[in-house]
């Protein structure tokens, strides 16, 4: 494998997060690049049945996230974490993949390809397992501390009461961690964990990606340098240039209080508004309120 090789427990590239673990893997083999390991983090994790609302849920959070330059963390299990883990690619962002085996047998069979696709694009793939380490079960829900302690935060994307992805929940809540779960049909079985994290106020509640921007602030901080400036590589009127003046980068703006900036009425601000998002130069929240990407 190329850019392949095993950082030890205590080496100077150790991450720092797992440090946080009572009981860190001692050995990480790993393929790719190590940088990921200091991006801005959040895992995503759910079922290995995967309905279409899901697969719909998965896609459209990270597609959002993407704006945003995180990295997407996962399991490379069946369902939620392989459409996760393609669903980053596909928006160009990189990927960590833990695995819960060596990383000389791919699990599942079928994502041999997606581990290839996942190190030419600049991502990482990881293991506490030597090559030569006989498989046993408990080695999948051992991979899930990884997974959490890795992250920033975590993302129950659809999940039912007995899934591995709760454990990986848990752990994240007990290392101090956000984590968010996807509401769904009080009805759907496969999202019974979900809508249970909520109702316990273990997990927060998102329907967009936005939700978690707003959350852990991740704008405009870290977002991506190719938008950095973008508003410059656009010639827009005097009026959608005061609106977007008026829009903070740091705190949410009210309607009203860019009225209040402006002078405009709803009616210009609102295709001003329509302009700047369409152009990535504003988010809107989830409050109603906007924000500036820079």
């Amino acid at each position: 494998m190329n850019n392949c090789g095993c950082i030890k427990y205590g080496d100077f590239n150790y991450p720092k997060q797992l440090e946080s673990l009572s009981k860190p893997p001692k050995h990480l083999f790993y393929d790719g690049n190590l940088d990921c390991l200091n991006d801005v983090l959040i895992s995503f994790v759910g079922t290995r049945r995967a309905s279409q609302y899901g697969k719909y849920c998965a896609n459209s959070l990270i597609e959002e996230l993407s704006l945003c330059g995180v990295t997407v963390v996962s399991g490379l299990a069946s369902g939620i974490d392989t459409l996760c883990h393609k669903a980053a690619l596909n928006h160009g962002l990189k990927t960590i993949a833990v695995f819960g085996t060596p990383l000389n047998t791919v699990f599942p069979k079928e994502n041999e390809s997606l581990v290839k696709e996942i190190v030419s694009k600049g991502g990482l793939v990881l293991s506490e397992y030597s090559p030569d380490t006989l498989m046993q079960k408990y080695f999948f829900p051992e991979r899930n501390r990884i997974v959490a302690a890795l992250s920033l935060a975590t993302v129950i994307v659809e999940a039912p009461q007995e899934s591995g992805a709760l454990l990986t929940a848990h752990i994240a809540l007990e290392l101090g961690r956000d984590v968010y779960a996807v509401p769904a049909d009080i009805n759907s079985s496969n999202s019974a964990g979900c809508n249970n994290l909520i109702k316990n106020s273990s997990a927060k509640a998102i329907t967009c990606g936005a939700d978690i921007i707003e959350d852990l602030r991740l704008q405009p901080s870290i977002f991506v340098d190719a938008l950095k400036n973008k508003e410059n590589q656009f010639d827009f009127d005097d009026d959608v240039k005061k609106v977007y003046l008026a829009i903070s980068a740091t705190r949410p703006t009210s309607i009203e209080k860019i009225m209040k900036e402006t002078g405009f009425d709803i009616q210009t601000i609102n295709k001003s508004i329509s302009l700047l998002e369409i152009n990535f130069l504003v988010a809107s929240l989830s409050t109603g309120a906007y924000l500036k990407i820079k």
